[in-house]
């Protein structure tokens, strides 16, 4: 199956405020993400098509605040074929939902970037771990010059 999606996608974990026409300040947590969008599991339900404004910081040492806007492009529901732990025990996150930014945000990949090197120093599976330092700083100079 050909891949279609034209960014690359990232393993990173943060809590995101969801808010929507009709709802405030829900919560999330964001599993993986792109500079098009973001995989967020709720414990409330949103429809596809919904207007959202998301608000995060990928890493907590971020300054920042992102305030981003989309539309949610995917649902689903613990309880679907491909939803859930599959375990039997209920989800306080039972809802995967697939949001896309109205507008890529490049810098987003070089905060990915940066967020997992800082998750794979921490397992000690960074490449700056791995007497490679000035590499690991090549490939942070490469992406800040390609996105930043």
């Amino acid at each position: 199956m050909k891949e279609r999606r034209r960014y690359q996608r990232h393993v990173v974990w943060f809590p995101v405020q969801v808010d929507t026409a009709t709802a405030t300040q829900r919560v999330a947590a964001c599993s993986n993400a792109s500079v098009s969008g973001v995989q967020l599991w709720t414990p409330l339900p949103l429809a596809i098509g919904e207007r959202v404004t998301l608000t995060f910081r990928v890493m907590q040492s971020q300054r920042e605040w992102l305030r981003l806007e989309g539309e949610v492009v995917h649902v689903e529901h613990e309880g679907d074929a491909d939803a859930g732990s599959g375990d039997g025990n209920p989800s306080p996150w039972p809802n995967w939902v697939g949001v896309r930014f109205d507008e890529p945000v490049l810098k987003l990949e070089l905060m990915f970037h940066l967020a997992e090197e800082k998750r794979r120093f921490r397992l000690g599976t960074s490449t700056a771990r791995q007497a490679r330092p000035a590499a690991a700083a090549a490939n942070v100079t490469t992406v800040r010059r390609r996105y930043g």
